[in-house]
C-alpha cells in the first residue's frame, strides 16, 4: 500500500510539474502514467504481462510508474508545409515497479536520424519484426515485442520503398547489438536482418507480401567452461551469411567442433507471407502465416506447418467490433514427422535426426533480461508453474494453441481489447517418437480483458482483468488499474 501511494503522488507531482509546458512543442512528446495490480497467486496473468516490452513483471508488482520523452520526426500537415530532407528523432522511457519484483528498468533509449526513405538509429528501441497483425497479434515469431528491446545499432528503410509507380514495394533492415547475460553466455552478440516486399500498389485492394527474418546470437564466453566463443571478422561473415562451407573464409583456430561443423551461434528466423484485401467500406482482411527454421530443414518443407497462422479483419470505423484476429499456433512438430506438403512433393528430410527444438541453442535461448523474445504462448520456462529452477529455456516448446484478439469502441470516448488462448504444451519429439496427441499435452487457458477511457482531453485510464488457469503457467486472477497523463 506504501509503495502504491508513493507512485501515485510521484505521478500528480510530476503533472502538476511540467503541465505548463503543454502543446509547446508538436514533435516532442512525454507522458507519465501511476498504475497498480493484484492478483490471487502473486504472478502476473499471461495477458498482463506480454507483448509489453518488459514493462510489466512476470511476478506482479503493487505499483507502476511509467514515464516517456522523445521527439518525433516531423510530418507535413499543412499544404504550405515540405518534409524535411533530413531529420532526427529521440526517445527515452522508463518504468519503476515495486513488490515481488522491484527494479527500474530502462524500455527505450534511442536516437534516430533519417533521409528520406532510410533511417538509422541506435540504443534501444520497439519494434516489430514479421508479417501480421501489429496491433493486436497473440505476438510475431521472432521479435514481439514481449521483451525489453536489445541494445544495437540499426540501418533500413522506414517503411515500404516503393519502386515500379508503386506496384512493388520493398522494406529491409539490417542490426548488430548485444545480447544480456542472463543465459549461458556472457557478452554474446545479436545480429539480424530482414528483407520483405509487397506486390500491389497501397492503394490497390488486394496486397500480397512475402519476406524473412535471419536473427543470430554468437560470439561471447560460456559461464560454466569459461570457453570463448569466436567473435573475429571471418565469423562475422558465416554469422551473416549462414554458409556451411569453411572453405570460403579462414576460420578462427579456437573454433569449437560445434561451430566449425554447424553454424556460428543461435540462427532463427521466420519465413512470412500475407495476402491483404483492403476496401473503404470492408476495412482491411489479412491471412498471413509465418514459418519457423532454426536447423536448415526448411527447404524441405518438413515442418512447414508449423508457425502461426493468423487471420485479421480490421475495421475504419469505432463500432462496439472493430478489429478481430484469429491465430492458430503450431509447433508440435519440430522433425517429429513430414509434413503433408513434404510428403506430396516426396522431399527428403536432410536434418531428420534433429529436433528443431524452437527458442533453444547450446547458445543460450531466444531471450532477453530473463523474457523470451518471441510469441509469448510459447512461453520461457522460469515463467512455468513447476520449474524450479533458473528456467532459461523453453523445454515444452512442442505447442498448440487457438488464440483470439477482440478490440471495440463502447462509446465515443471509452474502448475494449480482449486476448483469450486455449493452449497444449509439450517436450518435442524426434522421428523415431508417434505424434503428439492432445491427451499427452498440458493444457492451459489465459485470458485479459482490459477497458480504457479517457477525459479531459490528455488524461487517460486503464482498468484490466486478467486470468490464467492449467499446467504450464502459475494460476492467477489479476486487476489491473493505470492513469495516465499526456503532458505534451
Amino acid at each position: 500500500m506504501r509503495n502504491t501511494l508513493f507512485l501515485v503522488f510521484t505521478f500528480l507531482l510530476l503533472s502538476k510539474a511540467t503541465h505548463a509546458r503543454v502543446l509547446e512543442d508538436t514533435l516532442t512528446h512525454s507522458y507519465v502514467e501511476a498504475g497498480a495490480m493484484a492478483s490471487t497467486s502473486g504472478y502476473s496473468p499471461l495477458w498482463f504481462q506480454s507483448l509489453q516490452y518488459g514493462a510489466v513483471p512476470y511476478q506482479g508488482a503493487t505499483g507502476i510508474v511509467k514515464g516517456y520523452y522523445g521527439k518525433n520526426y516531423f510530418v507535413p500537415t499543412k499544404a504550405y508545409q515540405k518534409a524535411k530532407k533530413y531529420d532526427w528523432k529521440y526517445g527515452v522511457e522508463a518504468v519503476a515497479f515495486g513488490g515481488k519484483e522491484n527494479d527500474i528498468r530502462i524500455i527505450q533509449a534511442f536516437v534516430a536520424g533519417r533521409s528520406k526513405h532510410w533511417e538509422l538509429w541506435m540504443g534501444r528501441k520497439k519494434e516489430l519484426i514479421g508479417l501480421g497483425d501489429s496491433t493486436l497479434s497473440s505476438g510475431f515469431w521472432t521479435f514481439s515485442g514481449n521483451a525489453m528491446p536489445p541494445v544495437k545499432i540499426h540501418f533500413g528503410t522506414l517503411d515500404y520503398l516503393d519502386i515500379f509507380k508503386g506496384w512493388l514495394g520493398v522494406q529491409m533492415q539490417y542490426s548488430d547489438g548485444f545480447q544480456d547475460n542472463f543465459g549461458p553466455v556472457i557478452g554474446a552478440l545479436l545480429h539480424q536482418k530482414s528483407l520483405y516486399g509487397r506486390i500491389g500498389k497501397r492503394s490497390s485492394k488486394f496486397n500480397f507480401f512475402g519476406g524473412l527474418n535471419h536473427n543470430v546470437s554468437w560470439a561471447g564466453v560460456r559461464k560454466s567452461t569459461q570457453e570463448q566463443f569466436p567473435s573475429n571478422l571471418a565469423t562475422y561473415f558465416y554469422v551473416v551469411t549462414a554458409i556451411k562451407d569453411r572453405s570460403i573464409v579462414e576460420i578462427d583456430p579456437n573454433t569449437t567442433g560445434d561451430d566449425s561443423g554447424n553454424q556460428y551461434g543461435n540462427h532463427l528466423g521466420s519465413v512470412d507471407l500475407a495476402l491483404q484485401f483492403q476496401d473503404k467500406k470492408l476495412g482491411r482482411f489479412m491471412f498471413y502465416k509465418q514459418t519457423p527454421f532454426e536447423t536448415g530443414r526448411l527447404s524441405s518443407l518438413s515442418t512447414v506447418n508449423d508457425g502461426i497462422t493468423g487471420l485479421s479483419w480490421k475495421l475504419p470505423k469505432r463500432l462496439p467490433i472493430n478489429h478481430l484476429v484469429f491465430e492458430y499456433i503450431y509447433t508440435a512438430n519440430q522433425g517429429n514427422y513430414l509434413s503433408g506438403i513434404s510428403e506430396f512433393l516426396g522431399l527428403k528430410d536432410s536434418q531428420m535426426s534433429q529436433i528443431e527444438s524452437y527458442y533453444n541453442n547450446t547458445h543460450g535461448p531466444w531471450a532477453y533480461f530473463g523474457k523470451g523474445l518471441g510469441n509469448p504462448l510459447i512461453p520461457i520456462d522460469r515463467e512455468s508453474a513447476f520449474i524450479k529452477n533458473e528456467g532459461f529455456s523453453f523445454s515444452k516448446n512442442a505447442t498448440k494453441a487457438y488464440y483470439i484478439g477482440l478490440g471495440g469502441a463502447i462509446t465515443d470516448e471509452l474502448s475494449y481489447l480482449f486476448r483469450g488462448s486455449v493452449s497444449r504444451y509439450a517436450t518435442p519429439r524426434n522421428h523415431l517418437s508417434p505424434r503428439l496427441t492432445d491427451e499427452e499435452m498440458e493444457s492451459q487457458t489465459a485470458w485479459a480483458l482490459q477497458v480504457n477511457g479517457a477525459f479531459k482531453k490528455s488524461y487517460t485510464w486503464t482498468a484490466q482483468i486478467g486470468y490464467n488457469q492449467g499446467y504450464r503457467l502459475q494460476n492467477a486472477l489479476g486487476l489491473m488499474v493505470s492513469l495516465r497523463k499526456d503532458l505534451f
